[in-house]
């Protein structure tokens, strides 16, 4: 069975291939093994370029796994509230690389991108166009958080037969560290210093 909508590689309603609602964040804990072997396609990904403020430009792709779903795209930056674009732009860097996990749907395909130690969930509509930026899953970094070069190496491994790690219950859900060299595109400092569910209620309005 395959994963219509990508629930963080970005929670499931029954079983990690159900779909959902794009606002919904997934809260429960999903191996990053379930999550490699349910989605169609796996690649790797490179940040080209960073427009601010709401453009991304993300391309080639390295293909892991299935058929790369781009070769390069735009991403536009949408998410609601807004505060989740200005924090996505403080952790993005040209060159920079990440773990795109992609399952097609009839209308909206979801993507999950791990970014090392951030997840997001990212819309490609159909036909082929933009794609576009719907929130942080900050629940996914129980799955994996540490480095793109890392989470490459485990899809890698877990793809020719080698173990998956567990799930990671002690690390802490949120949109992970801002990248080196973004001094000038720093998240405001009140959100990185928030409790976990103030941070969640001002970034998702639950």
């Amino acid at each position: 069975m395959r994963w219509r909508v990508l629930v963080v590689l970005g929670a499931l309603a029954v079983g990690p291939l159900a779909p959902r609602p794009a606002s919904a964040v997934m809260q429960r804990v999903y191996p990053l093994g379930d999550i490699i072997r349910g989605s169609q396609s796996v690649a790797v990904v490179t940040v080209q370029s960073v427009r601010k403020p709401d453009l991304v430009r993300l391309g080639p792709a390295a293909t892991l796994k299935g058929k790369s779903p781009l070769s390069k795209v735009d991403v536009n930056l949408q998410a609601k509230p807004s505060d989740q674009n200005r924090l996505l732009l403080s952790r993005l860097r040209a060159g920079q690389k990440m773990v795109v996990f992609y399952s097609s749907a009839p209308k909206e395909s979801m993507v999950l991108a791990c970014l090392g130690d951030a997840w997001v969930r990212l819309s490609a509509p159909k036909p082929q166009g933009p794609w576009r930026f719907v929130h942080f899953e900050p629940y996914l970094r129980r799955s994996f958080h540490g480095t793109a070069d890392q989470a490459v190496a485990v899809v890698k491994r877990v793809l020719q037969g080698g173990p998956a790690p567990a799930p990671d219950p002690k690390a802490t859900p949120g949109p992970g560290l801002p990248s080196p060299n973004t001094a000038s595109n720093k998240a405001p400092a009140s959100m990185n210093l928030m409790p976990k569910g103030r941070w969640l209620r001002r970034l998702y309005l639950v």
